[in-house]
């Protein structure tokens, strides 16, 4: 839950003054914003975090576009599922490849909360809808450099078990524990390929503890997966834009894996990329590997998701037959997203593992 979080919500915010920034609710973009969000999944050695403090820089500008996402801010009465949420003041809602996530936020002039979030995981076609609780921190206010907060938040989900491809699952329920450490730890200037932009750079850890329960057709309920993940990210917001315009994701290991960026720009060819759901790999349950064979010429990155859409791993695929090991993942179902430099999709697939 905590990748939905912090990367469906690159929240635009606008800045008053120059110099110092600092952020209250009247300087929260209006409803009516939208904007491209460019993703780089294949993130090169000069983008780095760099250092804290006062007077930094930070240059991503060769960042690559591998796909483009489209962010808007609407009035929660104008989405679907506003009436599950009726203390949201707006909501959120990204594009990602023709799926819909709708992001259910409740500002004061003490903080902004997440009070719900609507998304497809499995992309089945059949919508969750979760309620943390208590409703997760976005942003306190005045939000400026020092601006620190903890926050701690449970979502939990029922399905059928048609929703995962298991006719001997007679229903789910998914559990996710959040907890989020945030601080703004950096300002100075971002370099981005369009411009360079005075900022402040937003510091979280998180800690995410997600797991699945199956109840068969004849018997209880037993537990099905089981993930515990501590991980990191950066996000910079800009004052001249007046939106966080960088979003940096790492590993387990403190790689970088992923970086969002403000792109006003954008490749033509990335905005017609879709989702394929015809990738071949083998054999399928997996125990200890499977076998994935790539066809281009460039190199691809291959991510694993679990359940909760969190992506667990990534590699680099090369031309011809790769050998991907699972030895580490627990029985459970994951989702495979390929992303090359040479196609206009990306090819998807779901997996087994079976130990």
């Amino acid at each position: 839950m905590k990748q939905l979080l912090s990367s469906i919500f690159l929240l635009a915010i606008a800045y008053s003054g120059y110099g110092q920034v600092v952020i209250n609710l009247a300087d929260i973009a209006p409803i009516g914003t939208s904007y491209a969000l460019g993703v780089d999944t294949m993130v090169g050695p000069a983008i780095v975090a760099g250092s804290g403090g006062v007077g930094q820089t930070w240059n991503f500008s060769s960042a690559n576009t591998i796909y483009i996402d489209s962010l808007k801010i609407v009035a929660p009465a104008s989405t679907p599922y506003s009436g599950n949420f009726p203390a949201s003041t707006f909501c959120s809602y990204r594009l990602t490849f023709g799926d819909t996530l709708f992001f259910y936020v409740a500002a004061t002039s003490a903080d902004m909360k997440a009070v719900g979030i609507v998304l497809d995981p499995l992309q089945t076609g059949n919508n969750f809808i979760i309620a943390p609780t208590p409703p997760s921190k976005i942003m306190t206010f005045p939000y400026q450099m020092g601006s620190s907060y903890s926050d701690t938040s449970y979502g939990e989900v029922y399905g059928a078990g048609a929703d995962l491809g298991q006719p001997a699952i007679d229903s789910f329920r998914y559990k996710s524990l959040n907890m989020r450490n945030v601080m703004v730890d950096g300002e100075g200037a971002l370099t981005l390929a369009n411009g360079t932009f005075s900022v402040l750079r937003e510091k979280e850890i998180s800690r995410v503890k997600d797991s699945i329960w199956v109840k068969f057709l004849f018997g209880g309920w037993s537990l099905f997966q089981d993930t515990d993940v501590t991980d990191s990210s950066y996000r910079w917001i800009s004052d001249s834009l007046g939106l966080n315009i960088a979003e940096l994701s790492f590993d387990s290991l403190g790689n970088e894996k992923e970086l969002q960026f403000y792109d006003p720009n954008p490749p033509i060819v990335s905005r017609i990329k879709t989702m394929n759901q015809n990738l071949v790999f083998f054999p399928n349950p997996a125990n200890n590997y499977f076998v994935i064979e790539h066809k281009d010429a460039m190199p691809a990155t291959l991510a694993i998701r679990d359940i909760s859409g969190q992506i667990i791993s990534e590699s680099i695929l090369f031309s011809g037959k790769n050998e991907v090991e699972t030895s580490s993942l627990s029985s459970g179902i994951y989702f495979l997203e390929l992303k090359g430099r040479e196609r206009d999709e990306i090819l998807t697939g779901k997996l087994v593992v079976r130990k």
